[in-house]
């Protein structure tokens, strides 16, 4: 991600993502409690996809948020996906679709 003004580029930084198929249920909060902060990363964001249930997510802040954030969503593939991760979404259907076959991605 690159944050621009008028004299040029200001700030440069990168989010770190991770697609999680196979979990238990305690690696979400372990995750969101351990995860460290990393030179020019801004954002660690984990999806946990899941057969079925609500979306849910959460968010920390290290160092209030200094040294960064952490995210950990839910998401049930073809769902609604939080606008955090539409993107990450979007990879995990196209992914699900090349498996499976011909299923629709959109």
């Amino acid at each position: 991600m690159i944050k621009g003004g008028l004299l040029g580029e200001v700030a440069r930084y990168y989010v770190d993502d991770y697609i999680v198929w196979k979990y238990s249920d305690s690696d979400k909060d372990r995750l969101l409690a351990s995860t460290r902060p990393r030179r020019d990363v801004m954002t660690h964001r984990f999806v946990f996809l899941q057969k079925d249930g609500n979306m849910e997510s959460k968010k920390r802040a290290i160092w209030f948020g200094f040294r960064g954030f952490v995210e950990v969503h839910t998401y049930t593939l073809g769902g609604d996906a939080a606008e955090a991760v539409q993107d990450l979404a979007y990879l995990s259907n196209a992914a699900a679709q090349k498996v499976r076959g011909s299923e629709s991605v959109d």
